[in-house]
């Protein structure tokens, strides 16, 4: 509660609790403040135990909870929506790949099927450039979504070549088709299965049958 909602409860008290006087109105401003204090901050406390108020290291529990780890340097609000979208994402499918990446990571990619034969590519837009870091962390994140088994690739579009010019009508040339070679990724190496989250706290809360019955 804030200042104006506790004295308003304090001056509906019972006249018998109430007085006249500017001494009287001073000391019930001291009660209210103090109220005040207790009170916004068990708010502020229980608010932390809903997930969507959660911040800091509250909203890191939250993710031990649910086994997704706070990347380095992740904000609050990224960080909530990459649980969130972990914990909704499609498994096993082209859409759900790319759909959670744009999400966790805030990549642009597409995935290319590779039929007749089984495999995946993963192709990320041109100019992405991953760190070690970052290429171990889309590596961890595949696992939750990628399909368990399959062989895949990842790779990157780099800068093409023209392949030629055009002449339309005898009029001005305009540019032919870009070349667009791929570089390959290299220490990369995705999970053979598709993780399921779990706890990396110790508790019961999301398995006991008892709580989840």
């Amino acid at each position: 509660m804030n200042f104006s909602d506790v004295t308003k409860i304090l001056q509906s008290l019972p006249t018998t609790y109430q007085r006249s006087g500017n001494d009287f109105q001073a000391w019930q401003n001291s009660l209210a403040g103090g109220i005040t204090r207790f009170t916004e901050s068990i708010d502020n406390t229980s608010a932390q135990m809903q997930f969507f108020e959660a911040s800091g290291n509250w909203l890191n529990l939250w993710g031990k909870l649910l086994g997704v780890i706070r990347n380095p340097s992740e904000s609050d609000t990224a960080y909530r929506a990459r649980i969130v979208g972990t914990m909704l994402a499609w498994r096993g499918t082209p859409n759900g790949i790319v759909s959670y990446l744009a999400l966790a990571m805030g990549l642009t990619a597409t995935v290319a099927e590779a039929f007749p034969a089984v495999g995946w590519t993963l192709n990320l837009a041109p100019g992405t450039s991953l760190t070690p870091a970052q290429k171990t962390q889309l590596a961890s994140n595949l696992a939750f979504v990628r399909p368990a088994g399959v062989p895949y690739s990842v790779r990157t579009v780099t800068n093409g070549l023209f392949l030629g010019t055009g002449n339309f009508l005898n009029t001005t040339h305009f540019p032919g088709s870009w070349l667009q070679p791929y570089t390959t990724l290299s220490s990369f190496t995705v999970p053979s299965n598709t993780n399921n989250t779990l706890p990396t706290i110790a508790t019961t809360w999301l398995s006991d049958p008892t709580i989840n019955a």
